[in-house]
């Protein structure tokens, strides 16, 4: 199966660096906004791709890139691909904004090309403050996950951890000791984000949660001693 998705993406990819694969053009116009502001945002790079779906599977196609301008809007002129109904227009994300994939098709583009706008998810900082307290009993084990709006957290931007122990196949978690962490990432602003603690200790199992509704350009947290 992969060999047979690399060979249509090898064809597709051939097909598209055809100087003959083109068929005419459509001039977009829009703007970049904040999901939550909706305030224009400058100097954000989009990426063009081509979009072929071959049963279940999706294969892109790298074919341009373009930004917008100070004021946060853009003017493009795509060249269509023979044979090639969809288009996926990304914008980038950094460590403010969200990556946002945006797919297309050719009737969309041409009866709203000229009014586009693409949205984008603001992140903030999120620090969580983990701190075993009690000496006795001597083992026990706390395990936690987040969600900001209501996707993990750890598929929404990297994290950062500091003394800690953790086992990749069940997540992290915390044994005994003396446990002092901070954990330091990003998620959505203007979402909840949820901290789940589950704590194992004298046989009995306690699960607590923790709501945060973060805001942007805020130093959102939460914590547990144990």
């Amino acid at each position: 199966m992969m060999k047979h998705i690399g060979l249509i993406t090898f064809v597709f990819s051939m097909l598209l660096s055809s100087c003959n694969s083109t068929v005419g053009i459509l001039e977009l116009k829009g703007k970049v906004l904040d999901e939550h502001t909706k305030v224009a945002i400058a100097y954000k790079t989009i990426i063009v791709e081509a979009v072929l779906f071959n049963g279940g599977d999706q294969i892109v196609s790298y074919l341009d890139n373009f930004s917008t301008d100070s004021t946060g809007c853009f003017e493009y002129t795509l060249k269509k691909v023979r044979n090639v109904s969809f288009y996926s227009f990304r914008v980038e994300g950094d460590s403010v904004y969200e990556v946002s994939d945006n797919y297309l098709g050719l009737t969309d583009l041409k009866e709203g090309g000229k009014s586009l706008s693409f949205y984008l998810k603001r992140l903030t900082d999120f620090t969580i403050i983990i701190n075993r307290i009690s000496k006795t009993p001597l083992f026990d084990t706390l395990i936690m996950s987040w969600e900001t709006n209501g996707i993990d957290g750890r598929n929404v931007y990297p994290y950062k951890i500091e003394n800690y122990r953790i086992n990749p196949d069940q997540g992290l978690i915390w044994i005994g000791g003396d446990v002092k962490s901070v954990i330091k990432t990003k998620v959505y602003a203007e979402k909840n984000t949820i901290v789940r603690w589950e704590l194992f200790r004298d046989g009995k199992d306690k699960v607590m949660i923790d709501t945060v509704f973060c805001v942007r350009d805020a130093a959102n947290s939460a914590s547990l001693k144990y």
